[in-house]
């Protein structure tokens, strides 16, 4: 279905989005600016391939990973990337934190940064695979921490639980409908007449912890790990071992300094 998965030493490395998931990330937050011109994507997962459909729209791809890259786009941090002019809307390509750089796209201080690259106004986006009709402990615990560090940037969040759960955060208010600007083959369709109102309505409740996503306290990828733990049903305490190998590395594999 135009999926693909890049490989390295027969692990894979990313894969994109489905087809529903990915218009689901990027016309969301499209549709709730009311007048994009320039996007920045992270992390390129199908969202490219979707904003192609929009006229007169200038977007810039940002690889982390050079083994990633194509021959358009530029190869760095959000931390250390300094455009010469801020964007509109930002979209990153996320996964489920479990692993160290997963973590870190979910922490204060990247959402921090990334509103540094925002227009007054701008949009910032992402999507997590979240399960799609009842939500485990772990993953209702990982969506009340993921709210609560967007609000402790942003002054405004919203939750959208179609294909996977889009977070869409501004400091304008993005209450209004969702009307996609282009057409769509599966977003107006399938997934916005089938959102179930409940799940809406749990999705955006006040978040009842305070608890936020550091690098200091990297609870999304406990989470991450445990909702990993939940699925495989794996022991408590290879768990446990798991997660401290994870958090020992940390330190070598993120970036020594964060330029805010």
């Amino acid at each position: 279905g135009g999926d693909t998965t890049v490989m390295l030493n027969n692990t894979p490395l990313r894969s994109s989005m489905n087809a529903a998931s990915v218009e689901q990330a990027v016309h969301v937050p499209m549709a709730l600016h009311p007048a994009p011109g320039r996007v920045l994507v992270v992390n390129d997962r199908g969202h490219l391939g979707q904003l192609a459909r929009y006229e007169g729209l200038t977007v810039d791809d940002l690889e982390m990973d050079p083994l990633l890259a194509g021959p358009r786009s530029r190869i760095g941090t959000p931390e250390t990337f300094r455009p010469k002019e801020n964007y509109d809307v930002v979209l990153v390509g996320c996964d489920m934190p479990e692993n160290v750089a997963a973590g870190r796209l979910l922490s204060v201080e990247f959402f921090s940064r990334v509103k540094r690259l925002l227009t007054t106004g701008g949009v910032f986006s992402f999507s997590l695979p979240l399960s799609p009709n009842y939500l485990s402990p772990a993953e209702k615990e990982l969506l009340d921490v993921v709210r609560a560090t967007l609000s402790r940037v942003f002054a405004h969040v919203r939750v959208l639980p179609g294909e996977g759960y889009t977070f869409v955060a501004s400091d304008r208010v993005i209450d209004g409908p969702i009307v996609p600007r282009v057409k769509t083959d599966f977003l107006i369709a399938q997934v916005l007449p089938s959102l179930d109102s409940t799940r809406v309505v749990e999705a955006n409740e006040p978040v009842k912890s305070t608890a936020v996503n550091s690098r200091a306290r990297p609870l999304g990828l406990r989470l991450g790990l445990q909702r990993w733990v939940e699925l495989a049903e794996v022991p408590l305490a290879l768990y446990a071992a798991i997660l401290m190998v994870v958090m020992a590395t940390g330190g070598v594999l993120l970036p020594r300094r964060l330029s805010m």
